[in-house]
């Protein structure tokens, strides 16, 4: 009995010891126990008033949000899990696209993490707050063309970008189309605080009367395989507050028929077929334009009286404390043809240099002889060649130097609309020319 009792004492310190041993370890490990996958009918969750429910993500990439009504989509509104990609209000969203579905003309769309955007057209006005965060705009699978009904994304009302990146990079066709299916100022583009939008390999396109206005942000466009921002009848570009306009193209035109102002802000055109077409361009409060290394620098015109959206469709401004250069275009730095003005004010700058007949141009004879033409040949007969002037004010700091050909021609017509005036100060030297001289010809 004595030997039994004995078996049992030493049996239950054994499995005390174990107990002891064994109990620690595995409440431990239960502890820092997470499971893979929590299936939303397998928990049982119960809120207290002010408390709030989360989210969980399954392995498989799919997201789930717990405690949520209606729209698998729409957020509980109680509280940000990693999936949520945008909220309005208290009110949560795993995609942006279900954000822009669900928000209201006043809505504040906030983003809180860089997200997609599969949305293919936007008829109602969209206000992003983007904290610094990334769009990515998807774009469709459509044949390769260029059509104005097709886009990765379409605009149809107003969309202001604040502190976001959106980037296009479209292969194949327009990455933005403004205002296709609407009236006057219904298409409207606006980028502020510090905003990016950048396309890639394609541009925009923007219909009659669309605005696009960039605040202190950025609007880059490059390699694009067409036109960077075809413009139909006048559509307007505002650059302000130190925005920049930034174009490297890929042998297409660059900024085409738009009414272009630019205030304390900067343009940078290169590798563009023409860096700008058509339209008309205003540099104002210290403004920098650079149009450099295109085939033209600008070629810009205008039918007699012709006026929009109360701009002359034709002018270049280059007012007091403003700054114009065109360097290394391989054919010419700037033509205008029909009813076409180009103005420096006194205490504006210009400077022309490098430009016309590029080593790679066998004969020169078949481009444009001067560096400024003014009033020059046109192949459209709707124009009248010889109504365009300049007018370089008295104080006004013009430089066209060194070029590879003559450094001005203009038309001294009684047709022009206002007469051609060089003023004091004004330096046209060290040009070269295949005809009639380097310095200035009139005709």
């Amino acid at each position: 009995m004595k030997g039994l009792k004995k078996k049992r004492r030493l049996l239950a310190l054994v499995m005390g010891l174990l107990l002891f041993c064994t109990v620690p370890v595995f409440a431990e490990n239960q502890s820092n126990k997470i499971p893979d996958t929590v299936k939303a009918e397998e928990v049982s969750v119960e809120t207290a008033p002010g408390e709030t429910s989360g989210a969980e993500s399954s392995t498989d990439g799919t997201d789930e949000i717990l405690n949520t009504e209606g729209d698998p989509e729409n957020g509980s509104g109680n509280g940000e899990t990693a999936d949520t990609a945008a909220k309005i209000g208290e009110t949560d969203y795993i995609t942006l696209d279900a954000a822009i579905k669900a928000a209201k003309e006043t809505d504040i769309i906030e983003l809180l993490r860089d997200c997609e955007l599969t949305t293919v057209k936007i008829d109602k006005p969209i206000v992003i707050q983007g904290n610094g965060k990334t769009i990515d705009v998807e774009a469709p699978d459509v044949p390769e063309i260029q059509e104005e009904n097709l886009g990765a994304l379409i605009l149809n009302s107003s969309l202001t970008l604040k502190n976001t990146v959106m980037e296009f990079d479209n292969a194949s066709h327009w990455a933005l189309i403004m205002g296709p299916d609407v009236g006057a100022d219904a298409s409207i583009l606006n980028l502020s605080d510090g905003s990016v939008c950048h396309f890639v390999n394609y541009g925009l396109y923007a219909g009659s009367h669309a605005k696009i206005n960039v605040d202190a942000s950025t609007l880059q466009l490059d390699d694009t395989g067409y036109t960077a921002m075809m413009g139909v009848q006048y559509p307007t570009l505002n650059l302000t507050n130190g925005a920049k306009l930034l174009i490297d193209g890929k042998g297409y035109n660059g900024i085409n028929n738009f009414l272009t102002v630019v205030d304390n802000s900067t343009v940078d055109v290169s590798h563009s077929m023409q860096g700008m077409v058509g339209g008309s361009l205003v540099l104002e409060n210290h403004s920098v334009a650079h149009f450099d290394n295109n085939n033209t620098g600008i070629n810009t015109f205008g039918r007699n009286d012709k006026t929009t959206n109360g701009f002359v469709s034709c002018q270049i401004v280059v007012n007091a404390g403003t700054t114009l250069t065109l360097s290394r275009n391989a054919y010419t730095g700037l033509i205008l043809q029909g009813k076409a003005d180009f103005i420096v004010r006194k205490g504006g700058i210009f400077e022309a240099t490098g430009n016309g007949c590029a080593e790679d141009i066998a004969d020169c004879s078949e481009y444009w002889a001067s560096t400024v033409d003014i009033g020059g040949w046109s192949e459209n007969s709707s124009y009248n060649y010889s109504s365009s002037s300049v007018n370089f004010e008295d104080g006004a700091n013009v430089r066209i130097v060194d070029n590879n050909i003559r450094g001005l021609a203009v038309s001294t017509s009684s047709e022009s609309a206002n007469p051609s005036y060089i003023g004091k100060g004004t330096v046209i030297t060290g040009n070269n020319t295949y005809q009639y001289g380097g310095g200035i010809l009139n005709f």
